[in-house]
């Protein structure tokens, strides 16, 4: 479903697979994870405010390790004879900048969101949100990576392959679901600007449909968002899963499976060309409920 120039672009961002130990790892530097964001102001919890962005691959720090050129930098930056032991080194402004440990996504603790509290308005309604930009904050993902992912999940809509079927099961498995809570879904009229129901619950269709909101929460562009997501998700693990394979390297499955462990794994070898669609399709619609 993707070319050979988004598939170049994917293996020269993730270079080697070795340094992702497991897929929740890899999804952290794609930017497919998620912010502890507050619910009350839209401040953004961070963990580490002085990280910096994530642009390539060769940025990503995988061990502490100093080379010979990297050792001499050290030693010249260590304190003269004349200088005392306990007093601070004086160096630039960029020497303290690239002495500052990096710290991903990938590599922060687990902190219990339930802990936490908004530093700027001091309430704990924390919820997880997807990663995105936002003012004041630098990203700490390569971003890539992915704008890779979102062509190739595009790429997959536009081919009718297997990681099409898992679009569409996830995307009919999300108006579902939004209807079993009876919430509406709204499409937005192109020609007057305005939105109008797409998807009605059973409990509308006599005539009492509310008006229109301004900015609704449910659009056929959100459910169509958070599919292409859920997909690239999906093949990123695939990939990640037979790239560490072909290299004799340990593979673990995500942690649904690994540790809560939900049935119906879909593995990648599924998803090849001449896959069973039908077999394919039931594995996911158990899959995404």
């Amino acid at each position: 479903g993707i070319g050979p120039r988004i598939a170049g672009l994917l293996i020269a961002n993730i270079a080697d697979p070795a340094r992702f130990a497991n897929i929740a790892k890899l999804w952290a530097y794609a930017g497919m994870h998620t912010q502890p964001v507050c619910g009350d102001c839209d401040h953004v919890l961070s963990h580490a405010p002085s990280e910096p962005q994530v642009s390539d691959a060769s940025q990503v720090p995988i061990e502490n390790h100093a080379t010979p050129a990297s050792q001499s930098v050290v030693e010249s930056r260590r304190p003269c004879a004349s200088q005392k032991p306990d007093e601070p080194h004086q160096g630039t402004a960029s020497q303290k900048w690239h002495e500052t440990p990096r710290v991903l996504a990938s590599q922060r603790k687990f902190e219990p969101h339930c802990q936490l509290a908004c530093p700027k308005c001091g309430s704990k309604n924390i919820t997880n949100r997807a990663a995105r930009r936002r003012a004041g904050h630098k990203a700490n993902w390569s971003s890539e990576l992915k704008t890779t992912l979102w062509k190739a999940a595009g790429s997959f809509v536009k081919t009718r392959g297997p990681y099409r079927t898992a679009y569409e099961t996830y995307k009919n498995n999300l108006i579902e679901r939004q209807m079993r809570r009876n919430e509406i879904i709204w499409r937005r009229d192109t020609k007057t600007n305005k939105y109008a129901p797409a998807f009605l619950p059973t409990c509308f269709h006599e005539g009492n449909t509310p008006k229109p909101p301004e900015k609704p929460d449910w659009t056929l562009g959100r459910i169509d968002a958070m599919a292409k997501r859920w997909t690239a998700k999906l093949f990123l693990s695939h990939l990640w899963a037979a790239w560490r394979e072909l290299e004799g390297m340990p593979v673990t499955k995500p942690y649904a499976f690994e540790t809560l462990k939900h049935k119906d794994y879909v593995s990648p070898w599924l998803m090849i060309d001449d896959a069973n669609i039908e077999e394919v399709s039931r594995l996911l619609k158990q899959n995404a409920a």
